[in-house]
């Protein structure tokens, strides 16, 4: 198994290296995407759960335009708007942003609390 920094450019062990740089490659590969996906992991788009046993149709108002969203009973939808956008049900409509989480229950939108 190569050793990541214990090795000069000829191929010759360097003298006294450290046992922290003795870690497999496929481990700091790991760890290189572990960080890459916390980094990004926070970054959001508003998540519509419906938490009825009915499907609606969610009015979706963004930048972009105008669009209807089918959201199935029970269904999770994720990255509905990542630059935040108005969500009209019925007679009701939330102002979202992209990290908020918006619920539907008993007909009614409402974003988390």
């Amino acid at each position: 198994m190569l050793k990541l920094g214990t090795f000069s450019r000829l191929g010759d062990p360097i003298v006294g290296a450290s046992p922290i740089m003795e870690i497999p490659m496929r481990y700091v590969s790991s760890l290189a995407a572990l960080l890459v996906a916390l980094a990004y992991g926070n970054a959001q788009a508003t998540q519509i759960v419906n938490d009825d046993d009915a499907a609606y149709t969610v009015t979706v108002v963004s930048p972009d335009g105008e669009r209807a969203l089918n959201v199935a009973a029970g269904a999770v939808l994720e990255n509905v708007c990542p630059a935040g956008c108005t969500l009209i049900l019925g007679e009701g409509q939330v102002v979202a942003t992209a990290d908020n989480s918006v619920h539907i229950s008993k007909g009614k939108i409402a974003l988390d609390d």
